[in-house]
């Protein structure tokens, strides 16, 4: 079956049996299939944040304060079958949370946010708490004091009336979010799901319309979003979708994505997973992809979306989670597995020229499960440790230096 959301990414690695390292060490394949940090010497960025929970996007406001949204790691339930692996229980909590980072400082300024990660498989054994973790995944501002978010969920939308019927944050699962913040360090209040206002309804919109329809029911997995007017333009990565949210919160298509092209030895197209969107400079959407299952090497695409017409920009990418275009109208590009996840979360910032097409330059490699990127001065700042199947937080946020093209 074609995998749809970025949960899976998690269970690739815990299928793996990956020995978490910190997030700027090297992970090397070893013999028998397992993710090792290397004796070679590691790439070395400074940490600008540790102790994340699954940390995914991120986005900068214009005081140069910096919101990661923060997955979690579930919690004790309830719980339904994955939307991945109907054999692993999904369990939901309030473990997700938007965390401010401001200089050296960072704090969760908004907690109590839903999470579903799967806690226990009812067959094949134990999976480690927070695998597969789904919550919230990415985080822009949508004026001075208001961040919007997006919540994931990864399921056929139906589910969710359990994860609502038992907690209030359970109505949050597939939508996009809004509440106000402080900005900078004071005066500071954190604020739980009180503070919280529901936008628009991502999963409902998947349920009734499935613009995007493969061979299972509807599946909704919001991951990425924008501002746009007074609305968002959100990328689904579970409906294969990219949606236009407008100021009073409807819900329409803007574009589908086809699957990519079967990779050898499986006859499989994998489906697109669209994780991010940016606006170009030509005010065009660009949005990358994951891609499904078997996760092949090389097969992520970006999309150009522009005045109703879909091209293809770039190719020859491999599990992309998020984008960032540069001064020079180059396009920065995170890929989780630099060699497809199925050889672990090894990933790599890539740079594509201004142009697009299948020609890459790697910025930087040995990363280890990295996700977002955001770009400010003349370094990118990336998550990583971003699918970690624990409750300690080994997500961190790590500053890459760049060189801007001249040309």
């Amino acid at each position: 079956m074609a995998t749809r959301s970025i949960g899976a990414a998690a269970g690739v690695i815990t299928c793996l049996g990956v020995v978490v390292a910190p997030a700027v060490a090297m992970p090397t394949e070893a013999a028998t299939g397992a993710v090792t940090a290397s004796s070679a010497p590691a790439p070395t960025y400074p940490v600008i944040a540790s102790g994340l929970d699954n940390p995914r996007q991120l986005a900068f406001a214009a005081n140069g304060d910096l919101y990661v949204a923060e997955s979690g790691h579930g919690g004790n339930g309830p719980c339904i079958p994955g939307g991945d692996d109907p054999t692993v229980s999904t369990c939901f909590g309030t473990s997700g949370a938007i965390t401010l980072i401001h200089g050296k400082r960072a704090r969760q300024v908004i907690t109590g946010l839903p999470s579903l990660a799967a806690q226990v498989a009812t067959s094949g054994g134990q999976l480690p708490p927070g695998a597969q973790a789904a919550g919230p995944s990415d985080v822009t501002m949508a004026g001075r004091s208001t961040i919007a978010f997006t919540v994931g969920f990864g399921s056929d939308p139906v589910n969710r009336f359990a994860f609502s019927a038992a907690s209030s944050a359970g109505h949050l699962l597939g939508t996009v979010g809004t509440s106000r913040v402080s900005p900078g360090w004071a005066p500071f209040r954190r604020s739980g799901i009180d503070g919280v206002q529901q936008r628009a309804d991502i999963a409902a919109f998947e349920a009734v319309n499935n613009p995007a329809p493969p061979v299972d029911a509807p599946d909704s997995n919001p991951n990425a979003l924008i501002p746009d007017g007074d609305g968002f333009v959100v990328a689904d990565a579970g409906g294969n979708d990219l949606l236009r949210v407008s100021a009073s919160g409807q819900v329409s298509l803007i574009a589908t994505f086809p699957p990519a092209k079967a990779c050898p030895p499986l006859p499989i197209e994998p489906q697109a997973v669209p994780t991010s969107v940016v606006r170009g400079p030509d005010h065009a959407y660009y949005v990358s992809e994951l891609t499904g299952f078997p996760f092949c090497e090389g097969s992520a695409r970006i999309w150009k979306v522009k005045d109703g017409q879909t091209s293809v920009y770039a190719s020859g990418l491999t599990n992309v989670t998020d984008l960032a275009f540069g001064p020079r109208g180059e396009l920065y590009a995170v890929e989780i597995a630099q060699n497809g996840l199925q050889s672990g979360p090894v990933g790599a910032v890539v740079k594509i020229p201004r142009g697009g097409g299948d020609q890459h330059e790697v910025v930087a490699a040995g990363l280890f499960a990295p996700y977002g990127i955001a770009l400010r001065g003349s370094s990118a700042y990336v998550t990583t440790g971003s699918i970690l199947p624990t409750t300690a937080g080994g997500g961190q946020v790590v500053r890459i230096p760049l060189k801007h093209s001249t040309h």
